[in-house]
């Protein structure tokens, strides 16, 4: 299998990140999987597509993968795909995508290659070999085994309203200046409403790779009830990125604060307002405090010192059907990472996890998930104070659910100690990190 990832960075800053990656996961070498990267200039593509129509790709160290390819016999398609790619900040980001259905692996084959994935790398499939390795959100298994992705500059981030306005949040590339914001309104039966809009941008903040902009849009009129169309393009790029949400959504106040949102589920918003204003009418949780509350008290600590807003929920931990009263999840942290637009869930324990310990936190992320395509992301993390392995870990890794145990989090505090939080944050949002210490 090849793939051939097309992007703005430079060759030092893919080397470095293979590298991190390689250090991640592992060299990438066991039985019949083997990974190999190889980074070029783009002024290399020419010499790479003749390689390529010649029927042979020559990777360095590796003979010749694939063996032959018949350039005649592709049966191709290209797609454009909402988030298939991990940016460099692990943000879901655009791309265009193209498979080859070239060679396609037998069954036989992938049942080895998912063997040797297995035993080598601890990873439930080839598919998510390729997705930790390649970075792909997105592996397509279309039966295919040469893929092409081109990394889109620029993504939409974010959108909310206020009154008629419409402000929309971008990044994009540093290098890459040539696009144009498109904002449509429609009804609810898909109607256009008023003329496109086409906002300026406004630099809000920007670093040595990335640039973060604002747009907004003025509408003489917005109702609950419209789509708002947000569409990036450019002379050189028709579809960079693209973005349909419902108005009601960009005015809900919770979805501008999605800890507040998720808090509301947990806490009694009106005792939470008195223990503010009349602290003495309170009537405490009269329990002793236990190592158990000790523990998760400081996981949110160490969660707030990597850059999380972290609230540990204490005893008001459960989920409760509004009419009945009756438990529907339980968590002990919410904490929210606003510039990877990551919401952490996380539940703590200082036994060995148990099944339900981690069915709870995969139950609760449902009940949280917000609306489709607003770009917040979900992750669950269990928290353990003992080194036993659970039974279960394997199980639940494979649904995205990472597991710490008190070497891991001591470790992240000597990483935050040494000024290395990114480390962290980057091993708590990947769903193939690994293990600290």
């Amino acid at each position: 299998m090849t793939v051939i990832r097309i992007s703005g960075r430079s060759i030092e800053e893919i080397e470095q990140r293979q590298t991190k990656l390689i250090e991640r996961f592992g060299k990438g070498d066991y039985g019949r999987f083997i990974v190999k990267y190889e980074a070029h200039p783009f002024s290399d593509w020419n010499d790479i597509r003749q390689q390529f129509e010649n029927g042979v790709i020559p990777i360095r160290g590796a003979g010749r993968i694939p063996n032959r390819i018949s350039a005649g016999s592709f049966l191709g398609h290209v797609q454009r795909s909402g988030r298939p790619v991990l940016s460099w900040t692990g943000v879901p980001a655009p791309a265009f995508y193209a498979g080859h259905n070239v060679d396609p692996l037998s069954v036989n084959r992938q049942a080895s290659l998912t063997r040797d994935v297995r035993a080598g790398f601890g990873l439930g499939s080839v598919q998510q070999a390729i997705e930790a390795y390649l970075e792909l959100r997105d592996s397509h298994q279309d039966g295919s085994n040469l893929r092409f992705s081109v990394d889109m500059p620029a993504l939409i981030t974010g959108a909310t309203a206020t009154g008629t306005q419409i402000s929309v949040d971008i990044e994009s590339d540093l290098s890459f200046r040539d696009f144009r914001l498109n904002v449509n309104l429609y009804d609810d039966s898909g109607v256009h409403l008023e003329e496109s809009r086409r906002p300026g941008f406004i630099t809000v903040r920007e670093d040595s790779h990335r640039r973060s902009l604002n747009a907004i849009a003025q509408f003489s009129d917005l109702r609950d009830t419209q789509i708002v169309g947000l569409t990036l393009t450019s002379d050189t790029l028709a579809d960079i990125d693209e973005l349909p949400l419902r108005v009601h959504d960009l005015f809900v106040p919770q979805e501008q604060n999605i800890l507040l949102a998720s808090l509301r589920q947990f806490w009694d918003m009106g005792r939470f307002y008195e223990t503010v204003s009349r602290p003495g009418a309170v009537k405490p949780h009269r329990l002793p405090i236990e190592p158990q509350d000790i523990f998760q008290r400081n996981v949110a600590r160490v969660l707030a010192l990597c850059g999380f807003q972290a609230i540990d929920l204490e005893r008001d931990d459960k989920i409760r059907d509004a009419a009945t009263r009756i438990q529907r999840g339980t968590a002990d942290i919410l904490a929210y990472h606003s510039h990877l637009k990551t919401l952490l869930v996380a539940g703590c324990t200082i036994g060995v996890p148990k099944s339900e310990d981690y069915e709870e936190l995969l139950h609760v992320r449902e009940i949280l998930r917000p609306p489709p395509l607003s770009r917040i992301t979900i992750i669950c993390a269990l928290f353990a104070l003992t080194e036993a392995e659970s039974p279960h870990r394997a199980d639940y890794a494979s649904q995205g659910l990472r597991v710490l145990n008190s070497r891991d989090i001591v470790r992240a505090i000597e990483l935050i100690e040494s000024g290395r939080e990114r480390e962290v944050i980057d091993n708590l949002v990947s769903p193939f990190g690994h293990s600290l210490a």
